[in-house]
C-alpha cells in the first residue's frame, strides 16, 4: 500500500514534466504503478501544472494584467517624455510627417451632430413608442 506522501510526490513530479520511468525510478515503484497514477490523478496533476505555469507566467512578467500595467506605465513615461520636448528640435521630414498623421486622425474623427429641443423630444418618442409595439 503506498501512503498519500508518495502519490502527492507524484503528482509534483508529473506536474513538472518528468516522464513516468524518471518518477517510478525516484519513488522506487514500479512503472505501471506511475502510469495507473498517471490515469487516477490526471486532474490533480493538470491543476498543479496550471499552478505552476501561472507561477512562471507572472514571475516572466507573462500574465495580461502585468502586460497591461506596464504599457500604461510605459505610455505615461512617454507622454512625460513627449510634454518637456519643443517641437523646433524636429527635422523638418519628421515634422511634415507629423503634421499628416495629425490631418488624417482629424479627418477620421467622428462629426458631431447636433439636434434642437424639438429633435431630442421626438426621437425620444420614437424610442419609447419603439419600446412598447409587440414583440419588443
Amino acid at each position: 500500500m503506498v501512503d498519500t506522501k508518495t502519490k502527492a510526490r507524484f503528482i509534483e513530479l508529473r506536474a513538472q514534466g518528468w516522464s513516468y520511468q524518471r518518477i517510478a525510478k525516484d519513488l522506487k515503484v514500479a512503472k505501471q504503478t506511475v502510469i495507473d497514477w498517471g490515469r487516477e490523478l490526471q486532474g490533480e496533476v493538470n491543476s498543479l501544472r496550471a499552478v505552476e505555469l501561472e507561477a512562471l507566467r507572472e514571475r516572466y512578467g507573462l500574465l495580461q494584467e502585468h502586460r497591461v500595467k506596464t504599457f500604461g506605465e510605459t505610455l505615461e513615461a512617454i507622454r512625460a517624455e513627449l510634454a518637456t520636448r519643443k517641437l523646433e528640435s524636429l527635422e523638418t521630414d519628421k515634422l511634415l510627417e507629423l503634421q499628416a498623421k495629425y490631418l488624417r486622425l482629424f479627418k477620421e474623427e467622428p462629426e458631431l451632430e447636433f439636434m434642437s429641443s424639438a429633435e431630442i423630444a421626438e426621437a425620444k418618442t420614437l424610442e419609447s413608442w419603439g419600446s412598447l409595439r409587440p414583440g419588443k
